[in-house]
């Protein structure tokens, strides 16, 4: 079965942390690049979504403290 992206990311939305082992069917996605090459790919990729993230998390609302 091959999942669309969309499906991809419906199912990891709610995962907090992902653990890869790169050895097997994930290591054949970079089959044939240098690994310092995949390194740097894989290091920009999650600091572009850490910084994403935190952007999102300043952009929410802050609530106000009801007064009564």
């Amino acid at each position: 079965m091959t999942a669309t992206p969309q499906q991809l990311a419906d199912v990891l939305r709610p995962v907090k942390h992902l653990l890869l082992d790169f050895d097997g069917p994930v290591c054949s996605v970079f089959a044939g690049l240098p690994a310092p090459e995949v390194a740097r790919g894989l290091r920009q990729g999650l600091l572009t979504a850490g910084e994403q993230a935190q952007l999102a998390r300043r952009r929410r609302p802050t609530r106000l403290p009801c007064s009564g």
